[in-house]
């Protein structure tokens, strides 16, 4: 339980500070070795901790003398086991997908702290794009089905007679109210009766 494995955390870090203590924080690729190994109870993190006891104080002779990829290469076998192919095979969004690549090449160019400066820069400035400029559609009916459709993406919906039908899927505010008019605007034509705003 994620929740739950959060607020256990910031328990103990507020306990920690409290106490003069080191931050604690957890680690996927410990949480991806359990979830591979079965793993459902605290005794895994016990068992953790008493075997890197035993390794920082009698084995770190011999891990001196290991190269940084090995101890990498040992991290990232653990990862594997919890990414989640199969989110690429379903249809993701274009603009998420780049903000991830460019949060992706952050990290690794300039380092983790910079990559997620990058990634969350990007993702606000996605989300205020989004907010400016909605979805919205211009609607029309299909003869024998009911409700509306967007003309646009079903070549068989019609444009009711006389009528305007439009949807704006977002909050109207100062920044995207010009877009709003000009749709609508630009719609009119010399026969339209009636204006509808979903």
């Amino acid at each position: 339980d994620n929740n739950r494995e959060v607020l256990a955390y910031s328990l103990a870090n507020i306990a920690s500070s409290v106490s003069g203590s080191c931050p604690l924080n957890g680690s996927v690729s410990r949480t991806g070795i359990a979830d591979q190994f079965g793993c459902k109870s605290q005794l895994m993190s016990v068992t953790a901790s008493i075997t890197m006891l035993v390794v920082v104080l009698f084995a770190t002779p011999v891990l001196e003398y290991l190269p940084v990829p090995i101890l990498t290469g040992i991290v990232v076998a653990a990862l594997i086991g919890i990414v989640e192919y199969k989110l690429a095979d379903r249809k993701v969004n274009r603009a998420e997908f780049f903000i991830f690549l460019a949060a992706m090449f952050g990290v690794l160019l300039f380092g983790t702290i910079y990559g997620v400066i990058i990634g969350v820069i990007l993702s606000f400035i996605a989300v205020i794009i989004r907010a400016v400029v909605p979805p919205r559609s211009f609607l029309g009916c299909i003869p024998g089905h009911e409700g509306f459709y967007n003309l646009n993406r079903n070549k068989n919906a019609l444009q009711i007679e006389h009528t305007l039908l439009y949807r704006f899927s977002g909050n109207l505010f100062f920044a995207n109210v010009s877009t709003f008019l000009q749709d609508i605007e630009n719609a009119i034509k010399d026969d339209t009766k009636v204006v509808i705003v979903d």
